[in-house]
């Protein structure tokens, strides 16, 4: 705001003081534009209000900021309907193709700015035609623009923000989808969303849970209350000794036994960015029987070091130093294997 009115002062002339003093109530009601019209939006979102009370309400906003700025009230409100209305018939398709997944993350800035001008250019052109002031135009445009870039158009920065914040792991639709879900306050949603996004990225080698962490961030105090519940979902297993394994595209990249599945799924989660699940009809074995079975994987799938597909660094039970307890291993981990059906044994 200060340089605004020195820049100001000097192209117009007169006193820093009232241009310093017209810059900053530009500013104050730019900021109560951007979170009244925002706060309008979430209510729609949420249900709070339907579609007439949601323009009726952009209008009467539009109304306040068109005289705060002196551009008037009736164009101020005819620009804050028609920005609205230009951004809801922009949105309705760009949604279409979020959903569809069928966007790339550069063309949101530039959705952003071309929606944002032509809800400038309807504002201003009815503001007009329907005073017949001149001033009009760049009262309504504004106020058309504010409607449209923090309303109906808002998610798109938001969606842009996650995508820097997963540094572009995460895709367009699931960025979008994960914002409406907060969007709309539907915190249990958001966390099924965020919990299958968390997952999805640990599968393929990342830090999900970093990610969803980071990305949840944006949305404040809301957001860290869906990032616990996560972390929960994440490692929601629990029971005595399971065999458990981490599958990538259907092939099994890594297998071990815990006594706590939820502490090390979080573990293999932080450090290595996989996640684990318990195998089925694999859980509540006795310690022993455990390592049995482990060992017995780790021999079925084969260690990465000798060609197979686990990332697992060394064998469950050593058959150099135990040569006795490893056959027996093998024999009872097949045995259990074989009694749980587990494919191939």
């Amino acid at each position: 705001a200060t340089v605004r009115a020195g820049v100001g002062t000097a192209l117009q002339g007169g006193s820093l003081d009232e241009h310093l003093i017209q810059a900053l109530q530009l500013q104050a009601i730019d900021t109560i534009g951007e979170v009244a019209a925002r706060r309008i939006g979430a209510a729609a979102e949420a249900g709070e209000i339907d579609q007439a009370a949601k323009y009726l309400a952009h209008a009467a906003l539009g109304c306040g900021l068109g005289a705060a700025a002196g551009g008037g009230c009736e164009a101020g409100a005819i620009g804050g309907v028609a920005g609205e209305a230009v951004g809801d018939w922009l949105r309705a398709d760009m949604e279409a193709r979020l959903r569809e997944g069928t966007v790339r993350g550069e063309d949101l800035q530039r959705w952003m700015d071309q929606g944002v001008s032509l809800a400038r250019l309807a504002g201003g052109v009815g503001a007009w035609l329907a005073t017949g002031e001149a001033g009009a135009l760049r009262g309504g445009g504004d106020t058309a623009a504010n409607a449209a870039r923090h309303n109906a158009l808002f998610i798109i920065p938001v969606i842009w923000g996650m995508l820097e914040l997963a540094d572009k792991a995460l895709t367009v639709r699931d960025a979008y989808l994960l914002a409406r879900a907060m969007r709309a306050g539907d915190e249990e949603r958001a966390a099924e969303l965020a919990t299958e996004i968390g997952v999805g990225l640990a599968l393929e080698q990342l830090p999900g849970n970093k990610i969803v962490q980071n990305v949840l961030g944006i949305f404040g105090s809301k957001g860290a209350k869906v990032a616990a519940q996560v972390e929960n979902n994440i490692g929601a297993i629990a029971g005595k000794t399971c065999v458990y394994s981490c599958e990538v595209n259907g092939i099994t990249r890594y297998v071990g036994i815990t006594d706590n599945i939820k502490n090390r799924g979080q573990a293999h989660l932080r450090e290595k960015g996989i996640f684990i699940e318990g195998i089925d009809g694999l859980k509540n074995l006795s310690r022993a029987d455990a390592r049995a079975v482990e060992q017995t994987l780790i021999n079925y799938y084969g260690l990465g070091k000798d060609g197979g597909t686990l990332i697992n660094k060394i064998n469950s039970i050593s058959s150099v130093k135990n040569p006795t307890k490893y056959e027996q291993a093998l024999i009872r981990g097949a045995e259990i294997l074989k009694q749980k059906k587990y494919p191939g044994f």
